[in-house]
């Protein structure tokens, strides 16, 4: 495995080690009660062990490199690589921002700026059928977790 390789597992790991803590932390955070904070507890715990399997595993690979005079990749290495941490880093601060605002702004508000936002990023141009899409699932959901279900969903302050 090449140098880059290590450090993208590295980056990555670290990243995911991050978003593991914060996923732990909502819960406490949102005032989530103890039944339902179970299934985000569960995942959190799962993204932190294999965030700390990869670091264990890439660590030792990348002093092994060092120590074995590997080079530094060049100008354009670095450049993609950076490029694919910005198309980690995107998404997951994006999913971050949506779970925060969720419970300050309201569901079905955060969900049709969450779902826009996500299909333009990932380069979808059409523009009447991104409203369209957008519309049509958030009053899918509505329909769904409101009118069949009677769920209550977080309502914010625009609801």
């Amino acid at each position: 495995m090449n140098l880059k390789k290590i450090r993208i597992n590295i980056v990555s790991s670290v990243l995911f080690l991050a978003f593991g803590v914060f996923l732990l932390l909502i819960p406490h955070v949102t005032g989530m009660a103890a039944g339902s904070a179970l299934f985000p507890r569960i995942i959190s715990v799962c993204i932190l062990l294999l965030s700390v399997f990869l670091l264990a595993q890439n660590l030792p690979r990348l002093l092994k490199a060092r120590a074995g005079g590997a080079q530094e990749g060049s100008a354009e290495e670095k450049a993609i690589t950076l490029h694919g941490a910005t198309d980690f880093l995107v998404p997951a601060i994006g999913i971050m921002l949506y779970i925060v605002c969720i419970n300050v702004i309201g569901f079905y508000v955060t969900t049709s700026v969450f779902l826009f936002a996500s299909m333009r990023l990932l380069g979808y141009k059409n523009l009447k059928v991104t409203i369209l899409s957008t519309i049509g699932t958030v009053a899918f959901l509505y329909f769904l977790f409101h009118m069949q279900l009677r769920v209550p969903l977080p309502q914010g302050i625009f609801l």
